[in-house]
């Protein structure tokens, strides 16, 4: 490993700056990205001294000085004894490039300060909330107008108000109708208030259907036809889908109306959002496998009594491929990847590994890759999967490969992504980014300090820092940061970091314990075939890495993406697509 080249005063003032900046970051967290660089001096210093990963056999730490740990640890209590703040978005343009559906932001004068490409595509250009009259009906625009006022009254309560916008086209497929909710948010505590107009998402799930079903005795078919709606499908391409009349169709949605007392297709709507908020994720009343097919969203039993939360992405009918997410990343892929499942016939299948999003607690720290094959397995008998391929991200890899050894021949193939490989030497850390070795050295060589660093890192995320964040882990990937000037490839990736922090910085703590580690006995056992995909600059995981690991194993190949970085699944999404749809479907 490169020695620092810094001399033992720079090293001292350096530790003495660190003592100092661990306090600062907690009332200021913008100071994130200064604490890093400070504590990557002393990491640094200490790691030079190892000659390779077998002297740090015999210790668990290799980082002595137990007044910077003391120091550390009192940062992190005083961060726990703060609490979390909800996450901000500093700007008009960064809140509604976050939101995945159409949303606009306006001012109290009515200005509009910022529109998302979706509302840009629904509405056009648009510089003000009078703009948008011609889409909006003459009572719901005086609502709107009447909410604006209320927003310079701190006294006077902004109601959330739901309203239809016109969203027609000529010769488009687009639904002819999308409910909008406008809402009050405060982007900044000083600022004054704005207003949020965005497309209403109906998260559909099981237990949705199961209380429609229950509360208006609607058929399994009826509701078939409430769930095409809910996703703005027209009724005459209900109808060619479901390979019935347009005028069978337009008789059930009159059943559909009388039986849960809507007034028109747009009431119904309405109604089905209200009811999405409070539907359990219950069990619809049809068999497992009918579930997976229709269902976007469902809570599966796994052990000790758990639910394990998974979302079912991609054509209804497409082959499943169970996806498992990595530290930073979640299902946040965007229209362009949900193109390409369509397009190759993939259905993910993609469980929140317990710590991450609103899934259980974090596994134990030990064992979590093997609970987590023993929950997968019991996800695929709950959708009574015999066998299905895997699918792993980034740090998903290790969870991939433990899941494969695990379960054997329930697991048909395992493609790895950008993924993890087994760390079997100092120069696998000397070749990872700045950002990604700081914290992976804290992680390997200096567990104790660890919480501390990812809990300030979340800290930063909380605040609103989420660019400074992304910045810093891509400072050094060229081809990365040009993928992040995407704006939607920048939602998802945002969306992917507030998906990671949900429950705090534990289910990073336990990823971080494995994938610094050699886990080749999760790959030992591994017969099914194995193909690795990744980009020849992926800046964490080198492509020499990779080659090496495929190297060991003859039921391993390696596909290399030339122009990629550790964002491949956005750079070359079709090249990988197209490789999981090239395995023949283990359901036949």
């Amino acid at each position: 490993m490169k020695q620092d080249s810094r001399n033992t005063a720079d090293i001292g003032d350096a530790r003495q700056q660190l003592i100092s900046e661990i306090y600062e970051v907690a009332l200021r967290p913008e100071l994130y990205g200064h604490l890093i660089d400070l504590w990557e001096t002393q990491i640094n210093h200490a790691v030079s001294k190892l000659k390779s990963l077998d002297d740090a056999a015999s210790s668990s730490s290799h980082f002595d000085d137990p007044e910077i740990e003391e120091h550390f640890h009192r940062a992190y209590q005083i961060l726990e004894q703060m609490g979390r703040s909800a996450p901000r978005a500093h700007s008009a343009t960064a809140f509604v490039e976050r939101e995945s559906s159409p949303t606009l932001i306006l001012d109290s004068s009515g200005t509009i300060l910022a529109a998302n490409k979706g509302a840009v595509s629904t509405f056009g250009n648009k510089a003000r909330l009078s703009d948008l009259a011609p889409d909006i009906l003459p009572a719901d625009m005086r609502e709107l107008e009447v909410q604006l006022l209320r927003l310079d009254r701190p006294q006077a309560a902004v109601e959330v108000h739901v309203f239809p916008v016109a969203t027609a086209k000529p010769n488009s497929n687009a639904p002819s109708e999308l409910l909008f909710i406008a809402r009050a948010v405060q982007l900044v505590a000083s600022e004054p208030a704005m207003m949020a107009i965005s497309a209403l998402s109906i998260a559909w799930s099981g237990g949705l259907a199961n209380l429609l079903i229950r509360s208006f005795s609607l058929t399994s078919s009826e509701v078939d036809i409430v769930h095409d709606l809910a996703e703005g499908i027209q009724v005459k391409k209900i109808a060619q889908l479901r390979r019935r009349s347009v005028h069978t169709v337009r008789t059930q949605l009159k059943t559909i109306l009388s039986k849960t007392g809507s007034s028109s297709q747009s009431d119904l709507i309405r109604t089905v959002s209200i009811l999405s908020s409070y539907a359990n994720q219950g069990a619809v009343n049809v068999t497992q496998r009918e579930k997976l097919l229709t269902g976007t969203r469902l809570a599966a039993p796994v052990a000790k009594g758990r639910q394990l939360p998974v979302n079912l992405i991609g054509p209804k009918n497409g082959q499943p491929v169970l996806f498992i997410h990595g530290m930073l990343d979640g299902f946040a892929f965007g229209k362009p990847i949900a193109e390409l499942m369509e397009k190759f016939g993939i259905r993910l299948i993609a469980p929140s590994r317990p710590g991450f999003g609103d899934s259980p607690p974090a596994y134990d720290k030990r064992k979590a890759p093997q609970e987590f094959a023993a929950d997968l397995q019991q996800l695929m008998d709950y959708l009574e999967l015999p066998q299905c391929n895997l699918f792993g991200h980034m740090a998903g890899a290790v969870y991939a490969f433990a899941a494969a050894s695990q379960l054997g021949n329930r697991i048909g193939r395992v493609v790895s992504v950008s993924g993890a490989v087994p760390i079997t030497s100092l120069k696998q850390f000397s070749s990872m980014s700045s950002r990604q070795r700081v914290v992976a050295w804290t992680a390997r060589f200096a567990p104790a300090l660890l919480p501390t660093i990812l809990r300030a890192g979340i800290a930063q995320i909380d605040a609103g820092g989420e660019e400074a964040f992304m910045e810093a882990l891509y400072a050094e990937s060229r081809l990365d940061r040009m993928t992040l000037k995407n704006s939607s490839v920048r939602a998802a990736v945002t969306a992917g970091y507030h998906f990671a922090v949900a429950q705090g910085h534990r289910a990073f703590d336990v990823d971080s314990v494995h994938v610094t580690r050699n886990w080749s006995e999760y790959v030992e056992n591994v017969s099914q075939p194995v193909t690795l995909i990744h980009g020849r600059h992926d800046p964490v995981v080198s492509i020499e890495s990779v080659r090496a690991f495929a190297d060991r194993y003859e039921n391993f190949s390696l596909v290399e993406l030339k122009n990629c970085g550790q964002l491949a699944l956005f750079q070359e999404p079709e090249a990988i697509f197209q490789t999981l749809a090239s395995f023949n479907s283990p359901l036949g």
